[in-house]
């Protein structure tokens, strides 16, 4: 048995099968939900390459797997990130008992969770990018139900999406056996500046993110938000494969520097644009972008403590978008527009998933007591130490979704005459939403017994400060 076997084929078989069978929506929600926190307990008990006696039975899990002479491999070192992957996929199942899913969600999720896990395990990362591709085609249905016609922001996150492979293609042709670096000044720019623009369309990277508010406010809110983590989640891994693997990249400086600048655009940009929206949607699409400038920030720190920032933005960014969309999903049911002037006093109504929104944005924003604050605390230090203009600006754009937040406030609260409180929320949906919200400030205030043990992510990675 190997664990690409068990984390690759598995998943996707099992999504091939339930897509032929995919009537009985409740059945394959049970069957997704037990297989990947099979798989996820699994790789916490029995990571990759280890084995366990069972009498006279010895049960090994291999790390690598071949498909038509190519190999694929999942080391030790890459378990932990597998498992955390398959907790949160098991986790984003079970919130969708309280919110309505599409019947080809369950099978569709299977086979491009496996699709990712594919393409960070193959050995030749030219592999990666078409893996991806396939991953985010599939994923089109998704944000597109086959009953609906495809709107302008989804055929845009797809051209952008298709846009990255070509870059990525071209510059792995180009350092193909230079490890080291590229032979001559000319292919290292090339290459770099390659792998920047397939980075930046993959990432919805401004000015190449002018799909994400779109297709916030055309698709299926908890659905979109699912695609929001897992796909970019698996993107900064590659990149980091990228700057573990290549001295070049590693030791270059100006990349880090472009990647404090990219990253500062982005939440500058999220963050000022996120004040003048009034849909709730579309706030938490430029809440997303800010998400995305920290992550580039925390890499573009290159340093030990700016890694290990980048593992726990991983958990707080999925707890984040993971709340704001399971509230959001919960009120859209009787108010689908999420328009600010139609929800006024909608507190009075709706007080856990109100509440569980403005959570979720204070949050990101970075606000005390929450989960991001930390470690944004953390990191701001860092890029202080770099270069305080930068550390001063990532601060100005957290500003901005607070400003955001002050407006939602301002319309949630506002006293009304016909509405009077009341419960209007499913009791599953507000245990989940509290739920999320205790783990929220849980994070905040023992930040240490709950995101160092995240460190354990970057152990794949040989090269990085350690």
């Amino acid at each position: 048995m190997s664990a690409p076997l068990l984390y690759i084929v598995i998943p996707a078989s099992l999504g091939m099968i339930l897509a032929i069978f995919n009537q009985n929506v409740n059945r394959n929600r049970t069957i997704s939900i037990i297989t990947v926190s099979l798989l996820a307990l699994l790789g916490l008990t029995l990571p990759a390459g280890s084995a366990v006696s069972l009498g006279s039975i010895t049960l090994k899990v291999s790390e690598s797997m071949s498909v038509l002479g190519r190999q694929f491999s999942i080391t030790s070192g890459d378990s932990p990130f597998i498992v955390l992957l398959f907790i949160l996929v098991a986790l984003w199942f079970v919130g969708s008992y309280v919110t309505e899913v599409s019947r080809w969600f369950f099978p569709i999720s299977l086979i491009f969770i496996a699709l990712l896990v594919a393409a960070l395990s193959s050995e030749i990362f030219l592999f990666a990018a078409p893996l991806i591709l396939v991953a985010v085609i599939l994923s089109v249905p998704l944000l597109s139900p086959p009953e609906t016609t495809p709107g302008r922001g989804v055929i845009r996150y797809l051209v952008f999406q298709t846009l990255a492979l070509p870059c990525i293609l071209l510059a792995g042709y180009i350092l193909t056996g230079f490890e080291t670096g590229p032979s001559d000044s000319t292919q290292a720019l090339l290459s770099a500046i390659l792998l920047g623009a397939g980075f930046a369309f993959l990432l919805g990277i401004f000015p190449f993110n002018t799909w994400l508010p779109q297709v916030f406010e055309e698709s299926p809110i908890y659905v979109t938000a699912f695609i929001l983590v897992a796909l970019p989640m698996s993107v900064f891994w590659l990149m980091i494969h990228f700057i573990d693997t290549y001295v070049w990249i590693r030791t270059n400086e100006q990349i880090f520097v472009i990647l404090r600048l990219t990253g500062t655009l982005m939440v500058l940009v999220g963050g000022i644009w996120a004040c003048f929206q009034i849909s709730l949607r579309r706030i938490l699409a430029f809440a997303v972008m800010v998400d995305t400038g920290y992550m580039l920030l925390a890499i573009g720190a290159g340093s030990q403590a700016g890694y290990q920032v980048l593992s726990a933005f991983l958990l707080t960014r999925a707890l984040n978008i993971g709340l704001a969309a399971l509230a959001l999903a919960t009120i859209e049911k009787n108010h689908p527009s999420l328009n600010l002037k139609e929800l006024k006093g909608m507190f009075h109504q709706y007080p856990f998933a109100t509440g569980g929104y403005l959570v979720a944005m204070l949050s990101m924003a970075g606000m005390p007591l929450l989960a991001n604050f930390p470690i944004r605390l953390v990191l701001t230090g860092e890029l202080g130490a770099i270069d305080p203009t930068i550390a001063g600006l990532s601060v100005a754009g957290g500003v901005g979704l607070v400003i955001a937040c002050a407006r939602i406030l301002s319309a949630i609260y506002s006293p009304t005459t016909d509405k009077k409180f009341s419960l209007n929320e499913n009791m599953l949906a507000v245990i989940f939403i509290a739920a999320g919200v205790v783990f929220n400030i849980l994070i905040a205030l023992i930040p240490g017994i709950l995101l160092t043990p995240l460190g354990i992510l970057l152990n794949s990675f040989t090269h990085l400060p350690r």
